[in-house]
């Protein structure tokens, strides 16, 4: 917020520096001139960063000209989690009717956590963990898949096997 503290009001253009290598910044606007009934004007700083972007800390400096007036704050930019990976098996290829399977997912990466949910031939079908217990009593081939989120990621695999019942 660009907030007049005397004389008349102008239009002030901003800008930052001290950003990391690989990484931009806009504003929104990139200038306004304070309202005579508020004397403030607001914009946005929007800071863009990619995988290239070093991690730490850096020291940012907005400046509003033409005045060189300038507030500044840290940067912190962490590692993004690693991709999240999955996969999904059941215990037995080979099943009698309302005999018990056991279907099993395993997860790397992503970020720390994970929650599952089952997707494939009923009753498998919305039960969650990385486990679940499923006995059929129609027979035929019975699929599972299971999705698998880890903070802002999400992965959907269909299991390697399946049970015929």
């Amino acid at each position: 917020t660009v907030t007049k503290s005397a004389g008349t009001a102008q239009s002030v253009s901003l800008s930052a520096s001290g950003l990391p290598n690989q990484s931009s910044a806009s504003f929104s606007p990139a200038s306004c001139s304070p309202e005579p009934t508020e004397n403030r004007c607001t914009s946005t700083l929007t800071i863009g960063t990619s995988a290239q972007t070093p991690t730490g800390t850096f020291n940012i400096t907005v400046t509003g000209s033409p005045l060189s007036r300038t507030a500044s704050f840290v940067l912190t930019v962490n590692a993004p989690p690693p991709t999240l990976s999955a996969s999904c098996s059941v215990n037995k290829t080979q099943a009698t009717l309302k005999e018990s399977v056991t279907w099993s997912a395993t997860a790397s990466g992503g970020a720390s956590g994970y929650g599952y949910a089952w997707g494939g031939t009923a009753p498998l079908a919305g039960k969650t963990g990385s486990s679940a217990s499923a006995a059929y009593t129609a027979a035929g081939n019975k699929t599972g898949s299971v999705t698998v989120t880890s903070g802002s990621q999400s992965k959907t695999v269909n299991c390697s096997n399946a049970v015929d019942v």
